[in-house]
């Protein structure tokens, strides 16, 4: 059979009840609640670092994971555009080579001549005239290129006639500067030669 328990334990431990809650009553309520308060925050505080912590670990091993195949891969990277610039420059420069080679043989096929050979002389009293009996090559590079011949006075111009033709036939001079002179175009093109020819067939 159980014992009965003495009548004075329970009355100890309702005593000891009353007397805490009348010491909480006697306690500030701002001192009770700051109490609950700083527990709870620095639980909270404690859980927000632990949380912290293990991300920032997760982190630095994924980091430390990820960090040689990041490399790696940036190295694949900067290579493939390293060979791609080197085609790049590559075909452009081939390219360049072959515009290069066909305007060389552009101008070679169409070009007559590239240097210019203007022989000539200084007479005292006269002063700069051809060399008689030259070829003279004169261009601009642009429109024209002549190849003329002097005669034996040092004009561009044919030969002048003998001495008993010239008795018989009425002859004109034609006297000017560069533009009578025409060294830009044939001497069968200059206008005193056409001047003559014409009046051979109308007088």
């Amino acid at each position: 059979m159980r014992k009965a328990a003495p009548a004075d334990s329970g009355l100890a431990a309702f005593r000891r009840r009353a007397a805490d809650r009348i010491a909480r009553r006697r306690q500030p309520r701002n001192v009770r609640g700051s109490v609950t308060a700083g527990a709870s925050v620095t639980d909270r505080r404690a859980g927000r670092d632990d949380a912290g912590q293990r991300d920032r670990t997760g982190r630095d091993t994924v980091a430390k994971t990820l960090l040689p195949t990041t490399r790696a891969s940036s190295l694949r990277h900067l290579r493939r555009a390293l060979r791609l610039v080197g085609w790049n420059v590559s075909l452009l420069a081939a390219g360049l080579a072959l515009i290069g080679l066909a305007g060389e043989a552009w101008l070679r096929l169409t070009t007559p001549f590239f240097e210019q050979d203007f022989p000539r002389r200084f007479v005292p009293g006269v002063g700069v005239v051809w060399e008689p009996d030259t070829e003279v090559r004169w261009t601009n590079y642009f429109d024209f290129w002549t190849v003329s011949q002097t005669n034996s006075l040092g004009f561009l111009d044919r030969e002048p006639p003998a001495l008993e033709r010239a008795a018989a036939s009425c002859h004109v001079a034609v006297i000017g500067d560069s533009f009578v002179e025409a060294r830009e175009v044939a001497v069968a093109d200059k206008f005193h030669v056409r001047l003559e020819a014409l009046a051979a067939r109308e007088l």
